[in-house]
């Protein structure tokens, strides 16, 4: 329980030391997992939402729980073309996970979410998916939300 505690203590502390926009790094999700900055609990889920839609991913599931809330997007298929001019398939959803700072709590029951973004993209290869993170569409696409996000969030640092 102890050794759990501090584990959890110290990935916090690292989660809120990157700055805005930047991957965060660990073994799992280096290229699928990126800091966006602070956003209110009364803007959490309408804005994030409304930056999904505007993007054509619409809203698959909203998760809340004491410690964080997640906005998953449905999944998103695009058939772009590439350097052999064939089409291929991408298949794309987006969640953003808001941990919840309690030491930002307020009278009117606000809290701050430390907001990350999580990507799960996908290429149609040869009769099956296979997981793809470094081409041109997926990283314009990661792009797009964190730029439309922006408006939104505020960093930490102050």
């Amino acid at each position: 329980m102890k050794i759990e505690l501090k584990i959890f203590f110290l990935a916090t502390i690292s989660f809120s030391c990157v700055k805005p926009g930047f991957p965060v790094k660990n073994h799992l999700t280096d290229e699928r997992k990126f800091y966006l900055g602070r956003l209110s609990t009364e803007t959490f889920q309408k804005k994030i939402s409304d930056v999904f839609r505007l993007n054509s991913y619409g809203i698959d599931e909203y998760h809340n729980s004491n410690t964080d809330s997640k906005i998953i997007s449905k999944w998103k298929i695009n058939y772009i073309e590439d350097d052999d001019s064939t089409f291929v398939e991408y298949k794309t959803r987006f969640m953003i996970i808001g941990l919840i700072d309690n030491s930002t709590y307020s009278r009117n029951n606000s809290f701050q979410y430390e907001c990350f973004l999580e990507v799960e993209n996908y290429s149609f290869i040869n009769g099956s998916y296979i997981q793809e993170y470094d081409s041109e569409f997926i990283r314009n696409e990661i792009n797009i939300i964190k730029d439309s996000l922006a408006n939104y969030l505020t960093s930490r640092e102050l």
